[in-house]
């Protein structure tokens, strides 16, 4: 789980797609060029009734995972303000407790 840095790694990767596209790294531009995709990933909850449940953040152009946050019992205030409002949420998907596991070492 990358909770700190995330938002800064993420600007960073896209700063270089602005770079590519021989557009200026301005604010408009980082904003232009973001495209994110955000998903909740819900699995069953744990023997004392904590939830399990993960957002994760995608690269719309390649699909490789950007970050992963553990929801908690934060909601979506899990991801920092600055990722969600440039990523597109897509709909939540039921997961196994391995595959909660296994996004959750990212």
């Amino acid at each position: 789980m990358r909770k700190r840095g995330a938002a800064q790694d993420i600007k960073k990767v896209n700063r270089q797609k602005c770079e590519v596209l021989h557009i200026s790294t301005s604010l408009e531009c980082y904003y232009k060029c973001m495209e994110l995709l955000m998903q909740r990933l819900i699995a069953p909850n744990d023997r004392n009734g904590n939830p399990r449940r993960l957002f994760v953040i995608y690269d719309a152009d390649y699909g490789e995972i950007q970050a992963v946050f553990d929801e908690g019992y934060q909601g979506l205030g899990a991801v920092p303000q600055d990722i969600r409002s440039v990523s597109v949420e897509l709909p939540s998907i039921p997961v196994s407790v391995s595959t909660y596991r296994e996004f959750r070492k990212r």
